[in-house]
């Protein structure tokens, strides 16, 4: 998810992006095998304390840096869904000198800020998972309806075996939203309808798709 929320810095994204895709399976089968092995002696009373210790630091590390990655990439999702209408042009905003969407990450700082101050993080974490597979499901779904109403779009990359690895996805997901608690499953219905409220509201009258399919239609 880091990963491909981050494509605009890379010099070469389709190569770049492809080879983090594909790398970071692996790379996490390796760490978390390594975490488990930990667990395990530390259950039968084999576990060093030092030992324990390096996975802690490891743990502290690894959800800084997702943290801080996310809390990058979200500034651009906001300037990407500007620059296609779905939100108000002032989040298309970048600073004139570092050329980053320094108003989009003040925004996102403050928010991400509020919620941690207001909400117990078992909560926050909840909801963080739920958006996560919700995007996933949309992802894997989106990719099989391309393939049939898109068949011709260029493609940088192909899934392989797209209909069983994105049906597998899609089950997947569904499996684990379906262990998420009711109060999880409110908030996530409320944020989900502020969401639709945005779009109906504003992103889908200013939508740069919806103008070109338009025109297109009365060219046509």
């Amino acid at each position: 998810m880091s990963i491909s929320a981050n494509p605009c810095p890379a010099i070469d994204d389709h190569q770049h992006l492809n080879g983090g895709f594909v790398s970071q399976p692996p790379a996490n089968l390796l760490a978390q095998c390594g975490v488990n092995r930990v667990r395990d002696e530390q259950f039968h009373g084999q576990q060093q304390h030092s030992e324990f210790g390096v996975v802690e630091v490891g743990a502290l590390i690894g959800l800084s840096s997702v943290v801080l990655v996310m809390i990058i990439a979200q500034p651009r999702i906001f300037m990407i869904m500007s620059r296609d209408g779905l939100l108000p042009k002032v989040f298309n905003r970048v600073h004139p000198r570092y050329r980053t969407p320094h108003l989009n990450t003040i925004i996102t700082g403050v928010g991400i800020a509020i919620l941690a101050a207001v909400f117990p993080l078992d909560l926050l974490a909840n909801l963080t998972s739920m958006g996560t597979l919700i995007a996933f499901v949309a992802v894997c779904a989106g990719v099989l309806i391309l393939r049939y109403t898109a068949p011709d779009l260029p493609r940088s990359f192909r899934v392989p075996g797209a209909w069983f690895v994105c049906s597998a996805g899609v089950l997947s997901c569904c499996a684990l939203l379906y262990t998420m608690e009711w109060f999880n499953w409110l908030l996530m219905i409320g944020w989900t309808v502020i969401g639709l409220a945005i779009y109906f509201g504003y992103g889908m009258r200013h939508s740069r798709l919806r103008r070109s399919s338009a025109l297109k239609a009365v060219n046509e």
